[in-house]
C-alpha cells in the first residue's frame, strides 16, 4: 500500500515540482539543466527524507534517536536539495524546527 501511495504521489508531485523548478530557473533563483529530471531527483530525496525521518521518530521511543539527530537529518537533506537546484545555503526550508521539537518533546 505504501509503495502504491508513493508511486501515485510521484506521478502528481514531479510535474508540479518541475514547473516550480522551471520557473525558478527562468527567474534566476535556481540553476538547473533539466527541470524535469531535477524534479524527479527532488522527489527521490523527499522519499529518502520521509523514510529516514519515520525511522528516527520510531527509534525516539526506544531512546535511539534524538531531536539533534532529526535536525541533522533535516539539515543534510535541505543542503542536498539546495545544491541540486543551485540556491545559496539557507534558502530552502524543508522542516519546521518547532514541529520537530514538539515531536521529540
Amino acid at each position: 500500500m505504501r509503495d502504491k501511495m508513493w508511486r501515485h504521489l510521484d506521478l502528481r508531485l514531479a510535474p508540479v515540482l518541475a514547473r516550480i523548478v522551471e520557473q525558478g530557473d527562468a527567474e534566476g533563483v535556481f540553476s538547473v539543466s533539466s527541470p524535469g529530471s531535477t524534479a524527479r531527483v527532488m522527489v527521490a530525496l523527499l522519499h529518502g527524507l520521509n523514510d529516514t525521518a519515520v525511522r528516527l521518530f520510531l527509534e525516539r521511543d526506544e531512546g535511539g534517536a534524538s531531536l539533534a539527530d532529526a535536525e541533522g537529518l533535516a539539515a543534510a537533506y535541505t543542503d542536498a536539495l539546495e545544491r541540486i537546484v543551485g540556491t545559496p545555503p539557507g534558502t530552502l526550508h524543508l522542516v519546521d524546527r518547532d514541529v520537530l521539537k514538539e515531536w521529540y518533546a
